[in-house]
């Protein structure tokens, strides 16, 4: 039995950088179906924009291996020898945390947050440095013209 996702890559043309979206894990199902709608936005696509479906087997015997081994890109013969290691050794790891999607999702926007506002503040230090310039009398630097 295949425990398959489905790692969706869209690029709106050549030379941008792909969008990436993953589908839920289908844990044992030999004939997995998904009913995802996923948004990926552009400002426009050209005749090269291309979308590719990488369909991914991740090894485990449940939802908590599926998910350890796929956050520490183990093979199924590396989940095995894990699992065999904590048998013999007697040793208990404490449960990994899971992302909560919301989280995720919060923590992603954070980023994105953070990232424009050091563009704005990149941006008033601009202008800000232009309008001295312009004040002192003196030519701005061709970094600081618009």
């Amino acid at each position: 039995e295949l425990n398959t996702y489905v790692c969706l890559m869209f690029r709106a043309r050549e030379g941008a950088a792909p969008l990436v979206a993953f589908t839920s894990c289908v844990l044992s199902n030999p004939s997995p179906e998904w009913h995802e709608t996923f948004r990926f936005d552009v400002e426009s696509i050209d005749s090269t924009a291309i979308l590719v479906a990488w369909v991914v087997a991740a090894p485990g015997d449940d939802a908590d291996e599926v998910l350890e081994a796929t956050q520490l890109a183990l093979t199924e013969e590396a989940l095995d020898e894990l699992r065999d290691y904590r048998l013999t050794s007697n040793i208990v790891l404490p449960p990994r945390k899971r992302p909560t999607h919301p989280h995720a999702i919060n923590a992603a926007f954070d980023r994105a947050t953070k990232k424009a506002d050091r563009a704005a503040d990149r941006e008033v230090d601009r202008i800000r440095k232009f309008e001295m310039a312009q004040s002192s009398g003196v030519e701005p630097t061709m970094d600081l013209a618009v």
